[in-house]
C-alpha cells in the first residue's frame, strides 16, 4: 500500500529464512498452527543506524495453541 519495493539483499533473505525456521520450531513447541504465527522484519542499511531484527507474533491469540507456551519460548 504505497510502499516502495524492498530490494532483495542477502541480509533480507537470511532474516526471512531465520524467521521461518523459528516459526516452524514454535509451531512444534507451542501448538500453534503455522498460519497463526506471523513475522515482521526490521532491516536498515543506513550506515548511521544499521539494524536487523525479527518480530514473531500471533495472528489469533485465543483460537488455538498456548499463548503461555509461546511466551515461555521467548524468555
Amino acid at each position: 500500500m504505497g510502499r516502495e519495493p524492498r530490494p532483495l539483499t542477502p541480509k533480507f533473505v537470511a532474516l526471512h529464512t531465520l524467521a521461518h525456521l523459528a516459526i516452524r520450531r514454535l509451531v512444534f513447541a507451542c501448538g500453534y498452527g503455522s498460519a497463526s504465527l506471523r513475522e515482521r522484519l526490521y532491516i536498515s542499511d543506513n550506515p548511521k543506524s544499521r539494524m536487523a531484527g525479527i518480530l514473531i507474533y500471533t495472528a489469533s491469540g485465543d483460537s488455538e495453541g498456548s499463548l503461555g507456551g509461546l511466551v515461555s519460548m521467548g524468555a
